[in-house]
């Protein structure tokens, strides 16, 4: 099934942390952007924490498919965002995105994905198809996603996916 017959409801994507002294995020942030779009996917662009915050809390704000959250963001603790936003938005997807995923956090269980910067170049597709997936039908705890995205690679605590049926009824 191709990513355009799941798709129903929103298609953008925010994409967080994109800060000026973060020069190498900017440049992976306009590939994954480019990409999403390539996808037919809108994307918005924050530069930290606070600009996304203050769109959170805007009458105009659009709920994402996901947000894509840098952790390495300068100046400011990405993993203590991602904890904000997750309360701000509980039923968004948040994806972990980052150039260090060894950086320990006692909050990096609360993403959905996770995404080592630099990615081959079908794993977005990849993620992007099973966010869908996920939003689109109820998720189960047999979700494929812990094989297509870069977990293995974070020091994941104990993980549980946000979105299952379990998490919900918790």
């Amino acid at each position: 099934m191709m990513v355009e017959d799941l798709m129903r409801g929103s298609r953008v994507f925010h994409i967080i942390g994109c800060h000026a002294d973060a020069r190498s995020f900017i440049n992976d942030s306009s590939y994954i952007s480019e990409s999403l779009d390539e996808l037919g996917f809108e994307t918005m662009l924050f530069n930290n924490p606070r600009e996304y915050i203050g769109y959170v809390n805007n009458s105009r704000f659009e709920k994402p498919l996901a947000a894509l959250i840098n952790v390495s963001m300068p100046m400011v603790n990405g993993y203590e965002m991602l904890s904000h936003i997750s309360t701000l938005l509980p039923n968004t997807k948040l994806v972990v995105v980052s150039r260090e995923p060894e950086t320990e956090s006692e909050y990096i269980d609360l993403a959905c994905m996770y995404l080592k910067i630099p990615f081959a170049p079908g794993t977005l597709t990849e993620i992007v198809s099973s966010l869908i997936r996920c939003h689109v039908f109820p998720l189960s705890e047999g979700r494929e996603c812990a094989s297509i995205d870069d977990r293995q690679l974070f020091p994941l605590n104990n993980w549980k996916c946000p979105h299952s049926c379990e998490a919900e009824h918790e």
